[in-house]
């Protein structure tokens, strides 16, 4: 399956759907840090991603960036099958709402996983920066969300939703859940669920 580098929201949600129901290959994750990071800085988190509509036109702030260690090279497992790797995140006391909590790529080296992927599947090369086993990932969430944007009628949880929560992570911590999920149309990708709590998310926007 050929890697695209740019969809919209609704389709990486929709593809993290599919590639769920497969489940070939288990990844254990857990957080490593969580920290506070400057509108101005994020480049070196997510690169050329700066300019993306959600972060150049939609969000202000700053931004909290969780690195994730992981059991295995997600770089290399979705290199092998070809395939996509996206952050699946929500409120775990309301796992049931639609809400924009996050970019929806995973990254490591200012780069996303599926970025690297698309780099290797033009050249066939594997670049220098990532000819190591790498087992550290970051994923990037919004500090805040205060657009009424509605939400396409298959992306929705609760058919009674309209819009996507609205929240201020500084004013109204609350515990985050954070899987990852990846995969192609035969095998999928899919990680544990963990836990950040509200009061880590509270201590670093202080």
């Amino acid at each position: 399956m050929k890697i695209k580098k740019k969809f919209t929201f609704g389709i990486l949600i929709t593809l993290i759907g599919c590639v769920v129901v497969a489940q070939s290959y288990r990844v254990e994750i857990k957080s490593n840090s969580i920290r506070n990071v400057k509108r101005v800085s994020l480049t070196s988190v997510i690169g050329n991603d700066v300019n993306t509509p959600l972060i150049k036109d939609w969000t202000n702030g700053d931004f909290v960036v969780v690195e994730i260690i992981t059991d295995k090279d997600l770089l290399a497992l979705s290199r092998q099958l070809g395939s996509t790797m996206f952050a699946d995140i929500w409120f775990c006391q309301n796992p049931n709402k639609a809400v924009r909590l996050n970019l929806p790529d995973v990254y490591t080296k200012s780069k996303s996983v599926n970025e690297w992927n698309l780099a290797f599947e033009k050249t066939g090369k594997v670049g220098k920066e990532i000819d190591k086993p790498i087992f550290k990932y970051e994923v990037v969430l919004l500090k805040k969300w205060n657009r009424d944007w509605e939400i396409s009628d298959a992306l929705k949880k609760d058919k009674k939703q309209v819009y996507y929560l609205k929240y201020d992570l500084k004013e109204n911590p609350q515990d985050i859940c954070i899987s990852l999920a990846g995969g192609n149309i035969t095998q999928g990708i899919k990680s544990n669920e963990i836990v950040i709590p509200a009061a880590e998310i509270e201590n670093v926007l202080k």
